[in-house]
């Protein structure tokens, strides 16, 4: 996992993790990072707004499918 200031990417190698996460109708993930707890949300990759309830957001396609770059999930911090 590479973290910065802006969010953090992780590379996905459960097929099964990725296919439950695609198959929920609204997205919504909980992390552990350095023993903090986190809530991360998929969302439309070119909706301009940005999730409330939450603390990083990952994109969906327009298909509401979760977008992956290889076998990389990118979560964005949400700053409000």
């Amino acid at each position: 996992m590479k973290m910065n200031s802006v969010g953090f990417d992780v590379s996905m190698s459960s097929e099964i993790k990725l296919k439950k996460i695609n198959n929920m109708e609204s997205p919504r993930v909980s992390l552990s990072i350095g023993g903090a707890k986190f809530i991360a949300v998929g969302m439309d990759m070119f909706s301009s707004s940005l999730p409330k309830n939450a603390e990083y957001f990952f994109p969906l396609n327009k298909e509401k499918i979760v977008w992956i770059k290889g076998n990389v999930l990118q979560f964005k911090k949400v700053t409000h």
